[in-house]
């Protein structure tokens, strides 16, 4: 596998909320509000009652965050 593979399959990696909110220093509470409101990636569906988010979607959300510098 080539380096350039590997990074693929890691921004395609599944993060469960627990980890999304370990990642994002926010509460399963807000995770679930922000997605409601439109503000946050949509997860996808991974079983009946499981629920799961793409790294590269959260990473491209966070990249389009305002900057705190302007």
């Amino acid at each position: 596998m080539t380096h350039a593979q590997h990074n693929s399959i890691q921004q395609d990696r599944i993060l469960r909320a627990k980890q999304v909110c370990e990642m994002l220093s926010i509460g399963r509470t807000n995770l679930y509000e922000q997605v409601k409101s439109g503000t946050f990636p949509v997860p996808v569906q991974l079983g009946e009652r499981a629920v799961g988010w793409r790294l590269s979607d959260i990473n491209a959300w966070i990249a389009a965050l305002p900057s705190a510098r302007t």
